[in-house]
């Protein structure tokens, strides 16, 4: 069992943290701006867990780098935790003690959960565009917000507050420091012995402690906040993915893995080769959790199909270009929806996916100009223009040409301008990737057949 006085030990993470700052500090990305006030540059995240009935026990360490986009000096600093959690220490990069206050909160949003918010007291105040480095030191256990932690499971993530989030408790704030902060990440959990993490990041290593085990985690490719889940998983193998079934339900893995073998030779048939380097990994939930996916990570029941279209769409997206940073919502993302649509029985609902990009419009603008709904919707009407034979070649061409670098949007959109054959389609690129006309002619089509209309006579004059 967890207990809180094994936090001492974090001390002997303290030469790895070091050598880990100093690596870091040197190999940082660039992001674009976003509206949060801090932006995570880098993290490790050092945990030891205990599943539990009534929450999973932890003792925690998580080492940040932040960047003041505020555009004003900060004196301190807000953190939001899960709320059976709190920070028990935080030093910053000069190993000096920062003092802080900590409180339960609802969170401001809606569904108001409570959460611990926690203001912390800087020793020199953050200029805007400065970086920080902190150490925070937390523990007690995670409250379930999901409906998954039990005795054999259990999630540690971002949604569930379950590592410090440099934000004030407001579900906006959070979002926002969310799709700013891609970045390269290092994890180190310890579990008990029989225990398997379940984690898009690959294994760098694994030893006993005494009467558990310890995982090392990380990687280079920039990916979101992390989040993984630990149970006593099995495993089994599957053409482009490795699923982990819960105790029980390995009958279940092996008919997902027939069907992921069939969707993978469906889009190899498609789209050409199996992409090389780690599998997806598909990890069991109960039965009615909402499945979640990350960049090569489906958390899901394995006994239902509900997850389906989420599985698809991350096997689907193994065969495309690497994904722009912080680009959520991309070009990229839309292609994986209608690749994952045709995987999960045919052609997808033309008019059911202008609803859907009808509705996610009422959300606001997004980055990259094009949220994942908007740009399922154009390969649709690209696919419509083109014919499906011309539209896979086209695939086939963009994992070519972008296949050692992300591509953003706009890159996108100048390669098919510069490369698609059918004048119509031209400008539909250039209305919709270029020109930013696709929330209007959105809002404004009486139906989907009017939309593809518009997009066959828009050489002719404006759109009807």
């Amino acid at each position: 069992m967890v207990k809180a006085e094994y936090s001492r030990h974090w001390f002997a993470y303290f030469p790895v943290l070091a050598l880990l700052a100093l690596f870091l500090c040197t190999t940082a990305p660039a992001y674009a701006g976003g509206a949060a006030d801090y932006r995570i540059l880098n993290s490790y995240l050092v945990v030891k867990l205990q599943p539990e009935a009534a929450g999973t026990k932890l003792v925690g360490a998580s080492w940040l780098r932040l960047r003041n986009l505020s555009g004003e000096t900060s004196a301190r600093l807000p953190f939001v935790l899960n709320s059976g959690l709190k920070i028990t220490r935080i030093t910053d990069q000069k190993n000096r003690e920062l003092k802080f206050s900590q409180k339960q909160t609802e969170l401001y949003g809606p569904d108001r959960p409570l959460v611990t918010e926690a203001t912390v007291t800087l020793r020199d105040p953050l200029g805007a565009g400065r970086d920080l480095e902190l150490m925070v030191y937390y523990d007690g256990s995670i409250r379930p917000m999901a409906g998954a932690d039990s005795t054999h499971q259990a999630i540690v993530g971002y949604w569930n507050y379950a590592y410090p989030i440099p934000a004030a408790p407001r579900r906006a704030d959070l979002e926002a420091v969310y799709m700013v902060s891609t970045n390269p990440q290092r994890l180190t959990v310890e579990l008990p012995d029989g225990f398997v993490i379940a984690s898009n990041l690959p294994t760098r290593g694994r030893k006993l402690v005494g009467d558990r085990v310890e995982f090392d985690l990380g990687g280079d490719k920039p990916l979101p906040p992390p989040v993984f889940s630990i149970a006593p998983f099995g495993s089994v193998s599957a053409a482009a993915a490795t699923i982990l079934p819960l105790p029980g339900n390995e009958t279940a893995a092996q008919k997902l893995a027939t069907r992921l073998d069939a969707a993978s030779a469906m889009l190899g048939q498609w789209l050409g080769d199996a992409p090389t380097g780690r599998p997806l990994v598909v990890a069991d939930m109960p039965p009615g959790v909402v499945p979640t996916e990350r960049p090569g990570l489906v958390l899901m029941p394995l006994s239902a199909t509900a997850g389906d279209a989420a599985l698809y769409r991350e096997l689907a997206a193994m065969w495309l270009p690497p994904a722009p940073p912080n680009a959520r919502g991309s070009w990229r993302d839309g292609l994986a929806a209608l690749l994952a649509a045709k995987l999960a029985g045919g052609t997808d609902d033309r008019m059911a996916s202008l609803d859907r990009a009808r509705a996610a419009l009422a959300g606001g603008p997004v980055a990259d100009g094009l949220d994942m709904q908007a740009a399922t919707l154009f390969f649709h009407v690209l696919e419509d223009l083109v014919g499906e034979r011309a539209f896979f070649a086209m695939v086939r061409d963009l994992r070519t040409e972008f296949a050692s670098f992300s591509a953003d949007t706009g890159t996108v959109a100048g390669y098919l301008m510069d490369t698609l054959d059918k004048p119509e389609a031209v400008a539909l690129v250039d209305a919709w990737l270029i020109g930013g006309a696709a929330p209007d002619e959105i809002r404004s089509a009486a139906g989907y057949d009017a939309l593809l209309k518009n997009s066959v006579t828009r050489l002719a004059g404006t759109p009807q």
